[in-house]
């Protein structure tokens, strides 16, 4: 997959040489970054680990971490610079890779966070609130990193593993918790002041006098009497949390003070030096003895001991680290959102490094040149190897009933037997010279014996013992050597749920059903005794009679009459019948000695399945054997040693010996063709046809020939056309962005513009809501049913400050089969948000060269008042395709639409609104992708999707570049998932 981070997202392909220092932002955001080189100590080096990505293509081979080794490349005054030592090869060879074209990225990180969990996601998926999972652990250690930045930000990363690391431009702690509102008792503010040379300690209080203008009085500690001056102190939060004062200072940073005689009018403050502060604890006359006896005023001091003011504030300090946020430089894709992670520093820029890769050998050294060697070992090639041998230990341990049909598969019979293709459904296609009621009631008797069986074993089952279990087990070798001793007409009745090989069949003979049952799968028949099998029983004997009076080939019409109606001898007709029983088995041989000329495709119909291999070999073809590594019980009866299906369901599981064998037939009913057409590409289709590979799946380009007369040599090729399925979980995701171009005319680079014009073709084939395309949460189109008969409506949303306003096409046939045109544009191509804009909605649909469907709505948009509405379709984000919508609160439609169960077979992005006349061509001929004017498929057409056969079934997102014809433009990638 492309590597998202880097702005060349298929770096890994397209640069053949090392790269260093790989490229993460655009170039227009690293034009504005001012960037520093930082020396790297010798400790961050120690803590710096190396993650290894291995890759082929664009796949992710292996991924490992390991420390970064390094030395001393240089030693100065200013610190040592110190080489990275890397053995790329080494590296990649240790993958377990012997030889190609690989991929190594280095990146250089150090882990500066515990592992984390995504908490929230803004809309854009650029913001994360990210937790910490391990509750003894904190990000204390990352905030003292960001609380040490100083001119420069430090180069952050999100790290996901895998190569998956995400630029962090932001980071904030501001979502923890923090101490709050606290009330704290704040001593004071003390000092000294010289007077009369000598040093006093002082204290400043607040005056009531002065409480409107915060005036602090200062006074002596040792007389609590007035210096004679006052200043300002406002209260300040310290960088430990607590509270401190802070002094008023002048214009030159120097402590401010009010004295009665400044000569500064506004620092004038009325305090004469001497007075006395007044102390609660001593009466008022005592207090008032104290006063200066030269005050011209008294002073109202208000100072309560102890000495100091409650204050209540709000302190921001952090409490625990265990939330951070973070931007990041391009959005988070889906899948992330619920994978944990680590914030790195990265210490230095990615490097890559392209590798070709050669296989180790080491070299013989012969003194001589060997003989030719005339014996090459082809391995299985032209051999029908089978499976892996198992031994009859092997088959004991097995389940009862599995091991059973293998012996009856392969050891009740003499080996080399071939199991001859016969329709039993008529009893002239193997019955000559027996009697076919003698066959019936042969069969009937058989059936009771084994119900008699089951019978017993049942309840047998119900006693404890050794003998019950004794006689259970003979009961069971009873029946199974009965179900064994079986011929291939009562094999037939006993074990195919039809009578009939093909689903139509027309014919004028009766037509011999199997015995009823039932359980097709697995088998239970009705007993003998039931309705059923007594009213299908009377029906063959009815039939059985009919066809022994008109059979002038059985032996006992050789045999006289009188002889035959007389009672007395019913043994010895009986015993005539039997002869014939057994010279019908070689008839029926004989008679198949003409199948392989029959070229059937029914594996039970023509050749035997066991001659396949030598009339292909015959023809000068031999046939490999496909499936010759399963295991017996797979191979033989297409179920696992205990019994248990391979595949699951209400249908059999299919033999592997069955699909080996209908690859071969396809293969020797089509031998003539291949060997006749041998090295064309009529020949490849007819081959991959025949193990029923479509031939869509190969692209076959055939040019040259022996030339006939003088006509010239035509280049012929396959062009397919495809639809993308979408079901489940499957969805698309596009950018969505500003897209640079050339102007037509001048052929110079413009400016960005916004995409104009969304031409999707589709089909939803489920009636019911869905989500055919979004936007985020900024504009969406949703499908709504209306009834049963595959109507419903077509809504357009387009988000804004005020709302989603919508457009609407109602009741048309929307549902089912047809292929569809829907467009979604903007009628004003303008890059300015504040512009007066129509949005419309259509959708055509076209039958037998005719539009038979066109409509349309729209929303109209006032630039001055409705701005919003317009920037949710300019901004950048990325357009999702078939996938159900991000929840919007209050909003039902929305929110119950589901995802697309449809195909889709273009998705494109216009720069110009397309005319309606345009529109109509592209719905009658949907590959077509002219524009406006004759050059706009080039100039206009700025993104194109075209599924084709580099398409698969993938378990991980794909990115595929589009195949828009103008490729000067910024390529854009879609994504499948």
């Amino acid at each position: 997959m492309a590597i998202d981070r880097f702005q060349n997202k298929n770096i890994l392909t397209d640069s053949k040489t090392p790269v260093s220092n790989v490229q993460v932002y655009s170039l227009l955001d690293s034009s504005k970054l001012d960037k520093t080189t930082l020396s790297c100590p010798n400790t961050q080096l120690v803590n710096t680990i190396v993650e290894k990505h291995i890759y082929s293509s664009n796949v992710l081979i292996e991924s490992v971490e390991d420390e970064l080794y390094y030395e001393i490349s240089q030693n100065t005054d200013n610190g040592s610079t110190y080489d990275i030592i890397l053995n790329s090869e080494k590296d990649v060879r240790q993958a377990n890779v012997s030889k190609g074209y690989y991929s190594i990225v280095y990146n250089f990180v150090e882990k500066k966070s515990p592992t984390l969990t995504l908490n929230r996601i803004s809309a854009d998926s650029t913001e994360l609130e990210l937790i910490v999972e391990d509750d003894s652990t904190d990000l204390s250690d990352l905030y003292s990193l960001i609380q040490s930045e100083s001119e420069t930000k430090t180069n952050l990363a999100i790290n996901f593993g895998d190569n998956n690391i995400y630029t962090i431009t932001d980071i904030s702690f501001n979502n923890n918790e923090r101490v709050g509102e606290v009330v704290q008792n704040v001593p004071h503010p003390t000092s000294t002041y010289t007077s009369a040379s000598v040093v006093r300690d002082t204290i400043f209080a607040p005056s009531k006098e002065g409480e409107g203008e915060n005036i602090w009085i200062e006074f002596y500690t040792d007389s609590n009497g007035t210096t004679g001056r006052a200043t300002k102190f406002t209260p300040i939060i310290k960088e430990d949390g607590n509270i401190g004062w802070e002094q008023e200072t002048d214009l030159n940073g120097e402590p401010q003070f009010y004295t009665p005689d400044n000569t500064e009018f506004d620092k004038r403050y009325n305090i004469v030096e001497g007075l006395y502060i007044l102390n609660p604890q001593l009466p008022e006359s005592a207090t008032s003895n104290r006063r200066d006896r030269n005050a011209t005023m008294p002073i109202n001091l208000y100072v309560a001991p102890p000495p100091y003011s409650q204050i209540r504030y709000y302190n921001p300090a952090i409490t625990s680290f265990k939330k951070v946020v973070v931007k990041l430089y391009t959005p988070l894709p889906p899948e992330f959102e619920v994978e944990s992670s680590t914030i790195d520093l990265v210490v230095r820029d990615s490097y890559i490094e392209r590798l070709l890769v050669y296989p180790y050998e080491k070299d013989n050294v012969q003194q001589n040149f060997s003989s030719p060697n005339f014996n090459i070992d082809l391995g299985n090639y032209g051999k029908s190897q089978g499976t892996d041998l198992k031994t009859w230990n092997s088959l004991l341990d097995a389940n009862l009933s599995t091991s059973q049909q293998i012996i009856d598969k392969y050891l009740s019979s003499s080996f080399g037997n071939v199991n001859l293709n016969i329709d039993y459904g008529y009893f002239g296609n193997f019955v000559k010279y027996s009697s076919a009621v003698e066959r019936v009631n042969n069969f009937k008797y058989k059936l009771e014996l084994i119900e008699s069986y089951d019978s017993r074993i049942k309840t047998l089952s119900s006693i404890s013992g050794s003998e019950a279990i004794t006689n259970i087990s003979q009961s069971i070798t009873r029946r199974d050597n009965v179900v064994s001793g079986m011929d291939g007409w009562e094999r037939w009745m006993y074990h195919e749920a039809t009578g009939s090989l093909y689903t139509h069949y027309s014919s004028s003979a009766y037509k011999i059903e199997t015995w009823p049952r039932y359980s097709t799968y697995p088998t239970k028949l009705y007993s003998v005794t039931s309705s059923q099998g007594i009213s299908h029983y009377n029906g063959l004997i009815e039939s059985a009679s009919v066809y022994d009076a008109l059979n002038d080939s059985r032996l006992t019409k050789m045999i006289p009459a009188s002889i035959v109606e007389d009672p007395l001898n019913n043994d010895y007709v009986l015993f005539v019948d039997m002869i014939g029983h057994h010279f019908d088995i070689t008839w029926s041989y004989i008679k198949a000695l003409t199948s392989i000329n029959s070229r059937e495709e029914h594996p039970y119909d023509g050749m035997p399945n066991e001659l396949l291999y030598d009339v292909a070999k015959n023809m000068g073809w031999k046939l490999t054997h496909g499936k010759n590594r399963s295991e017996l019980w797979n191979y033989a009866i297409g179920t696992d040693r205990l019994g248990n299906p391979i595949q699951s369901g209400s249908l059999k599981s299919k033999p592997h010996e069955q699909i080996n064998y209908e690859v071969w037939r396809r293969i020797v009913n089509n031998i003539p063709y291949l060997l006749k057409t041998k090295g064309s590409a009529r020949a490849v289709k007819a081959l991959i046809s025949t193990y029923g590979i479509p031939q869509t799946f190969l692209s076959i380009r055939e040019y040259g020939g022996p030339a006939i007369e003088d006509v010239r040599h035509i280049w012929e090729h396959d062009k397919f056309v495809y639809h993308l399925n979408f079901d489940n979980d499957n969805y698309i995701t596009i950018p969505w962005d500003k897209i640079t171009d050339i102007d037509s005319t001048t052929y110079e680079v413009n400016n960005p513009d916004p995409i104009d014009t969304i031409e999707l073709f589709f089909k939803q084939n489920v009636n019911r809501t869905t989500a055919v395309l979004n936007k985020g949460t900024d504009f969406g189109v949703v499908l709504e049913p209306t009834g049963s008969n595959n109507r419903g409506n077509i809504h357009f949303y387009l988000s804004g400050s005020s709302g989603y306003k919508s457009a609407s096409i109602t009741d048309i046939s929307l549902f089912g089969s047809d292929m569809g045109t829907l467009l979604v544009q903007r009628e004003n191509s303008v890059d300015d948000i504040t512009q007066n804009n129509t949005y419309k909605l259509q959708y055509r649909r076209s039958r037998k060269d005719k539009i038979v469907l066109n409509k349309s709505a729209s929303i109209s948009i006032d630039g001055s008042t409705e701005s919003s509405y317009n920037a949710a379709w300019t901004g950048s984000g990325t357009l999702t395709i078939g996938k159900d919508l991000p929840t919007v609160s209050g909003f039902t439609l929305w929110n119950n639409a589901e995802y697309m169960n449809g195909t889709i077979q273009e998705i494109r992005y216009w720069a110009n609104p397309l005319k309606d006349v345009v529109v109509d061509e592209h719905t009658l001929s949907r590959e077509s992708y002219h524009g406006n004017s004759p050059t706009s498929s080039y100039f206009d057409l700025k993104f194109r999707f075209i599924p084709d056969s580099q398409l698969k079934t993938v378990t991980n997102p794909d990115s595929i570049i589009s195949q828009h014809p103008n490729r000067q433009i910024t390529e854009l990638n879609w994504d499948t998932h």
